[in-house]
Formats: structure tokens, sequence, C-alpha cells
């Protein structure tokens, strides 16, 4: 890993966990579900397809934190930086995203890095940074989940990327 990649990735960490700890005031969520399984084309994934899972950390009234991670198949050929990547890559994305609004409907703005595990390697991918701009509707009951979003992206701090995402699943 490059030094600004090691750089951005310590940096990421720490806001992460400022931001998490300042929602550690134990809200009650226990009528409210916190859990989404969804099925998402694009998006932070950076693939044609992911399979995430969502955990609803803390709710204010009108602000929400939550932390995700899925698993993604990329088979295709491509070069990104010029590094080759051929055949089959599985990548883990992983994401934080604070959620602004009152109901069902929010904004969201989040940020996240797909994982990526090739042979003989395993860490960031190629250092993909992806941000995601979006509408989300998530039911206050169990029940429908839709997220739709634009992700602009930062590929090994050079090559600026931008992608969009649409995901649909479950509340629990």
């Amino acid at each position: 890993m490059s030094r600004k990649s090691q750089f951005l990735y310590r940096i990421s960490v720490v806001i992460i966990l400022v931001i998490t700890s300042s929602y550690t005031k134990g809200q009650d969520l226990a009528n409210n579900p916190r859990n989404v399984v969804y099925y998402e084309l694009g998006g932070v994934g950076f693939s044609f397809y992911s399979i995430n899972y969502e955990r609803i950390l803390a709710k204010g009234e009108i602000t929400s934190l939550s932390i995700g991670c899925g698993l993604s198949l990329l088979t295709n050929q491509s070069t990104v930086n010029h590094v080759g990547f051929n055949g089959n890559q599985l990548k883990l994305p992983i994401q934080i995203n604070l959620l602004f609004g009152r109901k069902e409907h929010k904004f969201e703005f989040g940020y996240g890095m797909p994982i990526g595990i090739e042979k003989p390697e395993f860490g960031l991918e190629a250092g993909f940074y992806v941000f995601r701009l979006g509408y989300r509707y998530q039911s206050h009951k169990r029940g429908l989940f839709f997220r739709a979003s634009i992700n602009p992206s930062l590929i090994a701090m050079a090559i600026p990327w931008a992608m969009g995402g649409l995901g649909i699943g479950y509340t629990f």
C-alpha cells in the first residue's frame, strides 16, 4: 500500500471512530428495526451487483448513523491505474452512512471502500474511495428498503470516477 493510501486509510478510521463515538449515547432503538439486507446494482461495491447488510448504530431525531458490509464478485477484465485485473475478483464493500430525515424518506451521505481479494494479495483494491449521495426509503417497521445514489469516486487518488447505485431489500 502506498503512503497516500495508508494516510487516507488512517484518516478514514479516525473519522469513523470520532463519528461513532459521538453517537454512543444509547438511544432507544428497540421499537425500530435496525437491520437491512439488500441487493445493490453499482454503488460502493463498484460492481454490477453486491449483496449487503447494514445496521443502524445510532438514531437521533433527525440524523442516523449506519455501517455496512457486502459481498460482490466481478467477472470481467479491466485495467485501472495501469493495473490489470483478469478473471474473478471477490470484493467486500464496507461503508459508513449518515442519514438525514425524520420519517421513512431520508437523504444519505456516505463513504466506503471495496476491499478486494485477489490472488495472491488481500487489501484495498487499487485504492478505491467511494462516496455516496442519495435518497433512501426505509420503513420504520419491517418491510421494504429502497436506495438510489450517485457515487463519486477516486481511484488510486488520481482518477475521478462516478457511478450510480440502486438498491432494494428488506428492513428488519
